[in-house]
């Protein structure tokens, strides 16, 4: 309660209510207090505090023996997650309860309720992954919890280089490349996501068509390749001196990477070790990349080849179909295009 005394709520009582600026130092102080006090606590992007305690849980109830564990969540606007896992009589079930905070460090119960559970798997590498018997309305088909600490050096490397990169809205991460073949990889759906990661800002249309410059300055920084590339393979209009801006539609449960390892080369560059996590088909070590990055004085820096191999699931496939484009057209206004194989109910 020390640590939300001074904290600021917005729209107090009322459904809407929140803190607001919650940073991350407080969200790291508050799982770090709860933690000493001997209590499993977590936040995105951090460590779980008093893992082992979730691996003796684990344990009790791969023998057979009744157990509960109850793991503290602090949520990114300040809120806590209380989830407590319970073994007894051979089932499994959940109970949750959800704490938020009026002004002056005061707790509220904002919501609580309880589920069964189909199953509860801790793998080799350290997550905990459970499944819901009932999954609500777009829904994950699993949850999951990291349990096992990752290094602040892989966590930073992840945020820096991997973070937001998709595994099945294009190829870059699923086809073995080097400047050799980069031309297979430029995909205009791919520049959103290549802007962030360049500017740290999401990216924002203005206008009609995305600038050349723009366009271009991020994409020969990031890759190794040259401007007659990007304009042949990413969708350049010579004549408006700018490029289609693709949009397509975020695809449920899809995998995210993770550095689980690296390798600094004496040229410069690093080797990222990255898995594949695919929760939702219950793997955490879905399929390895080996992606070597060559950083830049100024922080910039180029993706210079990508490795992936099969682990424990295919890889995806792309779906170049699925897609809406928002394409500059002999000189006329943007147009909605849908593809032939959608149809409109």
């Amino acid at each position: 309660m020390e640590l939300y005394t001074e904290v600021k709520i917005a729209y107090p009582e009322t459904e809407y209510s929140r803190i607001e600026g919650f940073s991350e130092k407080q969200r790291k102080d508050v799982v770090k207090r709860l933690g000493e006090q001997g209590i499993v606590s977590v936040s995105d992007d951090m460590n779980m505090e008093n893992y082992q305690k979730m691996e003796d849980f684990y344990s009790d109830y791969m023998s057979g023996r009744d157990a509960m564990i109850t793991v503290f969540d602090v949520y990114r606007e300040g809120n806590i997650g209380a989830l407590t896992f319970i073994h007894r009589d051979g089932k499994i079930q959940s109970y949750y309860v959800l704490v938020g905070w009026r002004e002056g460090g005061i707790p509220k119960i904002i919501s609580f309720g309880s589920n069964d559970l189909e199953e509860i798997r801790l793998t080799e590498k350290g997550y905990f992954i459970y499944t819901n018997t009932e999954t609500i309305a777009h829904g994950n088909l699993r949850e999951y919890y990291r349990v096992k600490p990752l290094s602040d050096e892989c966590r930073e490397l992840t945020r820096k280089y991997i973070y937001g990169l998709s595994f099945v809205n294009y190829n870059m991460l699923v086809t073995n490349w080097n400047a050799d073949n980069v031309e297979e990889i430029l995909m205009p759906r791919m520049f959103e996501d290549i802007y962030r990661v360049y500017t740290k800002e999401p990216f924002r249309m203005e206008g009609r068509l995305i600038p050349a410059e723009t366009y271009e300055r991020v994409m020969t920084t990031c890759f190794p390749v040259s401007v007659d590339q990007v304009r042949e393979y990413c969708g350049y209009h010579a004549d408006a001196g700018g490029y289609e801006y693709e949009m397509i539609f975020a695809r449920q449960f899809p995998p995210f990477g993770e550095v689980v390892d690296y390798k600094q080369g004496a040229d410069g560059t690093i080797t990222l070790y990255v898995d594949g996590v695919w929760i939702d088909y219950n793997s955490d070590y879905a399929f390895t990349n080996q992606i070597v990055v060559q950083p830049f004085p100024d922080g910039t820096f180029r993706y210079l080849s990508n490795t992936i191999e099969q682990k424990e699931l295919e890889l995806p496939q792309i779906e170049n179909e699925r897609k809406i484009s928002i394409s500059y057209q002999n000189g006329r206004m943007p147009i909605r295009r849908l593809p032939a194989t959608w149809k409109v109910i």
